[in-house]
Order: structure tokens, then C-alpha cells, then sequence
């Protein structure tokens, strides 16, 4: 199980990791307010447009009037194509007035999380 926290002013993003099997349980939470606001299942498959590459199918869930999904849906796709697993993720981050530069680096820290577990896990 993997653990890593980022802080910088309001922004607050917490990310642990559990290995089922050959599957792929991701927890994504943080802000004022941590909540589960979007459920994301990605199943890898062969790229449609191009059968030598991998990508992924996405089954989203969320809670109404949640963007969570904004967050989770990408890290879980990445994860599941590159990795070729199953990957569930839970993503919950509140945070009161968020402003556009904040969800920008609220976007831009997991998917640089999501590149640094898969190269640590092809390793």
C-alpha cells in the first residue's frame, strides 16, 4: 500500500493505493472536506484505433452536483491502460470557493502522481 500527500495553501491531496490481486483500488481524497463524490471502475483493453496499443474503458459513478470525476476519471484510465489492470478509484475533494488555477493544480498533481506510480510499477 502506497501513501503520498501534497500540500500547498488550500490545496490538500491525499492518495493511498491497494493492490488486489492483479487489480487496483486508488483512494484520492482532500480539502476542508473529504467525501467520496465519484466512483470510477477503468477495464483495459486494446486501443480501438490501433490493437498494438492499450487503453481503457471507464464506468463513472457520481454523487449529484459532484465534479470528482474531472480528477478520478483520468488518473483510473491511465493507470488501467498503461498497467494493463482493473482500476477502481474513489475521489473526494472539497474545497470552498475552489478557483480554476486551484482545480488546475488539483488536476496537475494527480496525473503526475499517476505517471510516477506507473513508472515505479514497470520498474
Amino acid at each position: 500500500m502506497d501513501k503520498f500527500t501534497y500540500k500547498n495553501g488550500r490545496v490538500q491531496i491525499n492518495i493511498k493505493t491497494i493492490e488486489l490481486g492483479n487489480d487496483l483500488c486508488v483512494a484520492i481524497w482532500g480539502g476542508e472536506k473529504p467525501h467520496i463524490g465519484t466512483i470510477t471502475l477503468s477495464v483495459a483493453r486494446p486501443s480501438l484505433a490501433d490493437e498494438s496499443r492499450s487503453s481503457s474503458t471507464t464506468s463513472t459513478i457520481n454523487i449529484t452536483g459532484h465534479k470528482d470525476d474531472e480528477v478520478a476519471k483520468p488518473v483510473s484510465e491511465m493507470l488501467s491502460a498503461k498497467l494493463n489492470k482493473n482500476v477502481a478509484v474513489t475521489c473526494g475533494i472539497h474545497i470552498v470557493n475552489i478557483t480554476l488555477e486551484e482545480i488546475k493544480e488539483i488536476i496537475s498533481v494527480t496525473i503526475n502522481w499517476a505517471e510516477r506510480y506507473i513508472e515505479n510499477s514497470i520498474l
